[in-house]
């Protein structure tokens, strides 16, 4: 361990005298702005390499103080049992006058008992600290409710949600992380009482890390309910679907430094209420490989392959109307934080469908991001993609989308308590039938940390749906909420 540490102290020592020597360089000669621009990237990739070595032996240090913890546990466990042992044997030798000693070594193993239960009580007790129920009640006004274009239906809708949150470890990628989450959502409505809903969930995850190696699993599972007409395309009834969505995956990662690879499986499924358009209920389980090569210290090209299978789940129908499909996706880009404002991701793709019908679609796909922190309190983040995705329009197997999307948050320096978040999306969707739509979404929330167990948000959202056909299932909404939340 004394080693590990001194390795530390002398990298951030290393790292204090360049930068201090350097500055003393700069102003004592006299540099071009080229030169100095050059000089300065050279640094920072200096730094970014004993940034790197930093974090190899700080996993070192872990790893060795863990295993002393082990053998500290270990020697303590056994020098305890040759100390009780050791009482009994000494019990047992004392001769039948010494009743004295005899009540008085009774004593010390009984207070050694104690002890020992309070021991286990204390262990109980710290488990239980990682135990953290919560209570969340949110107040929304909604005026369309349905999403329907005409008749909108107001409402307010009050929901209390309950449940509680077991966690061991600080954060996921940390060497072991465990999250069990469950509650249930109560949904009440003040005018459209047959939507009253009761909502139960579950999320379950484990995460281990060894030294190049580390694995993860999820399963979360959640009852629900969406608006028909936003369920499905040209349905404009108003009224409330049910569901049952289930997800699972699996995660493995092995760095090799500059070469890292991450195999992962997925299992979606969406079952709605029997009673309805059963075509929309579905599974999809998805096969991935995606391989990142380190081109720069904080800078990766990757390359990924997907491989999925979506099935529906209804009743037979006619071989021309069987949309269930195989479909691949090719995908080549470069990620990384150029600077330390600016972090980004460009990816190229190539997808491919087969329907079970016989037909087929095939089209160029493209995912982009930038994120930049303006400064320490004001952080934004731009992205577009361009895909294939699932159409639930009557006559339509897929349409090709369009998505813009743009987020920022906002800390005050003068109220580190409060907080404020906004984002907004325009989504273009181009059927195969010939109709085109744009859905629009914005949303803008302040959040405020009244106690450490307590928090206050007040929030907006906006949707609105437009199609250059003159369809019914058009519409606006308006969402205002207030939300309380209670975490111990």
């Amino acid at each position: 361990m004394k080693p590990s540490l001194i390795i530390i102290c002398s990298v951030v020592v290393s790292v204090f005298c360049c930068f201090y020597n350097d500055a003393y360089a700069i102003l004592d000669e006299e540099l071009t702005i080229e030169e100095i621009e050059t000089e300065r990237l050279k640094r920072e990739e200096q730094l970014e390499t004993l940034e790197e070595v930093y974090r190899l032996r700080r996993e070192e240090l872990e790893e060795i103080m863990d295993i002393i913890k082990e053998k500290d546990e270990e020697v303590r466990r056994i020098e305890e049992e040759e100390r009780e042992k050791e009482k009994i044997e000494k019990k047992e030798r004392l001769p039948e006058d010494s009743q004295k000693e005899r009540e008085a070594l009774e004593e010390e193993i009984e207070a050694e008992k104690v002890s020992f239960f309070k021991n286990i009580v204390h262990k109980v007790d710290k488990y239980l600290r990682n135990l953290h129920p919560y209570v969340e009640h949110k107040e929304a006004y909604n005026d369309n409710i349905f999403l329907t274009n005409h008749d909108a239906k107001q409402d307010i809708i009050s929901t209390v949600t309950t449940g509680g949150r077991y966690k061991i470890g600080d954060r996921p990628g940390s060497k072991t992380y465990i999250l069990l989450d469950s509650g249930v959502e109560l949904k009440y409505y003040a005018r459209s009482e047959k939507s009253n809903t009761e909502n139960p969930y579950v999320k379950f995850l484990f995460s281990h890390r060894f030294n190049k190696l580390s694995f993860s699993t999820i399963y979360a599972l959640r009852r629900g309910q969406r608006s028909r007409a936003a369920l499905v395309d040209g349905d404009t009834k108003g009224d409330f679907i049910n569901y049952m969505n289930t997800y699972y995956a699996n995660n493995v990662k092995l760095d090799l430094n500059r070469l890292i690879v991450k195999p992962k499986y997925e299992h979606h499924e969406y079952r709605y209420r029997k009673e309805f358009h059963t075509s929309n209920s579905y599974k999809e389980d998805i096969a991935t490989l995606t391989t990142d090569v380190k081109i720069l210290p904080k800078t990766y090209i990757f390359g990924s392959y997907n491989f999925g299978i979506l099935t529906y789940y209804r009743h037979p129908v006619p071989p021309e109307d069987d949309i269930d499909y195989m479909y691949q996706t090719y995908w080549i880009g470069v990620r990384g934080k150029p600077t330390a404002k600016i972090k980004g991701l460009v990816s190229l793709g190539y997808q491919n469908r087969g329907y079970d019908n016989g037909k087929n679609r095939e089209l160029d796909t493209l995912d982009a991001k930038l994120s930049y922190n303006i400064s320490k309190y004001l952080r934004t983040s731009v992205r577009y993609t361009g895909r294939i995705e699932d159409s639930t329009f009557d006559r339509a197997e897929s349409i090709r989308s369009n998505r813009f999307y743009v987020s920022c948050k906002y800390e005050p320096p003068f109220l580190r308590k409060l907080s404020f978040d906004g984002n907004a999306s325009c989504s273009f969707y181009d059927y195969k039938i010939g109709r085109d739509d744009i859905i629009y979404n914005a949303a803008i929330n302040g959040i405020y940390n009244l106690k450490k167990w307590m928090k206050i948000a007040l929030s907006y959202e906006f949707k609105k749906r437009t199609s250059d056909e003159d369809f019914d299932d058009k519409y606006k909404n308006h969402v205002a909420y207030l939300k309380i939340i209670y975490e111990f």
